[in-house]
């Protein structure tokens, strides 16, 4: 009983943490019109998600993948990327350089999203087709 309340709630809860991360990144947001361009996509997501959670639910994996992206763009928002205090913390931490006009920057950022969205294939595969199946199954059964 409590596993299928938090899995109703999951999504409300996840929900409610990013709306609480929208409503505090403007707080001092480095610059308004770039907040507002950076958090856009979760003004589109969020009453889609909210509006066929129902008819066309998403596996939790899914739900939680969307929610740790939307907070990514919150932080962008609130800082610019360029400004991103972990950014400079890396920096400093293991000698790197940041935002030097490397010519191959944009090659090594493709180069970077590539192998990440392999390992995340890699990774997260067997979960989300367990979900998956588990969720067609509910679908499937009568309520």
């Amino acid at each position: 009983m409590i596993d299928v309340l938090a899995r109703r709630t999951e999504p409300l809860v996840l929900l409610g943490v990013v709306g609480v991360a929208l409503g505090l990144s403007t707080i001092n947001a480095f610059d308004p019109t770039t907040w507002w361009l950076e958090v856009m996509p979760i003004f589109i997501a969020a009453p889609i998600l909210v509006a066929t959670a129902k008819t066309f639910p998403l596996t939790r994996l899914a739900y939680w993948l969307i929610a740790v992206h939307a907070l990514i763009l919150i932080v962008g928002g609130h800082y610019t990327y360029a400004r991103v205090p972990l950014g400079f913390w890396m920096q400093e931490a293991l000698e790197f350089s940041r935002n030097q006009g490397d010519v191959w920057d944009t090659q090594w950022d493709i180069l970077f999203a590539l192998i990440g969205s392999i390992a995340a294939q890699l990774m997260l595969t067997r979960v989300h087709d367990r979900q998956l199946r588990a969720l067609t199954a509910k679908c499937r059964s009568p309520v």
